[in-house]
This record gives structure tokens, sequence and C-alpha cells, in this order.
């Protein structure tokens, strides 16, 4: 239960955004939430979903304790870069659709 409560509070004010995009944004807002939103979905597979491994490997796992999945790990951060690029893309646009001036948004301070 605790992956759904953790999940739950991460991703209810998500789907809130999202819906007030659908409810009253220009598709090219609606299309770009959806694309983040999914870029979202991605790094949480990733992050939950292991690489194939023989039963026998899988065995001595689950007796010796999980070892680090290094092609998970590769495709989580391919995933977080991702959704990082989405959301600056639908940051982007949303400052372009109200008047805003471009922001360099990934600028270290």
């Amino acid at each position: 239960m605790h992956l759904h409560d953790w999940l739950d509070s991460d991703f209810t004010p998500a789907l809130e955004a999202w819906s007030a995009v659908w409810l009253g944004a220009p598709q090219v807002l609606v299309t770009s939430a959806n694309v983040l939103m999914a870029r979202c979905v991605d790094v949480v597979s990733a992050a939950t979903t292991r690489s194939e491994q023989p039963g026998q490997q899988r065995f001595r796992e689950f007796v010796m304790g999980a070892r680090v999945d290094h092609g998970q790990v590769e495709r989580v951060q391919a995933a977080l870069l991702a959704l990082a690029g989405a959301r600056r893309d639908f940051a982007a646009l949303v400052r372009d659709e109200t008047g805003q001036e471009d922001a360099n948004l990934f600028l270290a301070t």
C-alpha cells in the first residue's frame, strides 16, 4: 500500500493540472501536456520494471538480495532526461501562449 500512497501523493497534483489543461488550454498545450504525462509514466515504468533474467539468477537474487540492474538504471536515467525535455517544451509553449518572455529553465544558479 505504501507504493500506492506515494504514487497518489505525487500523481494527484499532476493529474489535476493535466485536467485543467484539457479543460481550458489550446490544442498545442493539450498535446504537450499529454506528452509530458506520458514521460512521467515512462519514468515510473522504467523505475519499477527490472530486466528479464533467467530463473536461476532470479532465485539467487531472491535468496541473496537484489543487485543493481545497470540496464534499469540506464533506462531510468533516459526516461528522466526525456521527462525533463517534455517539461521544458511544455513550459516554453505555456510561456509563448501567455506572452511571457523565454527563460533558460535549466540554467544553474
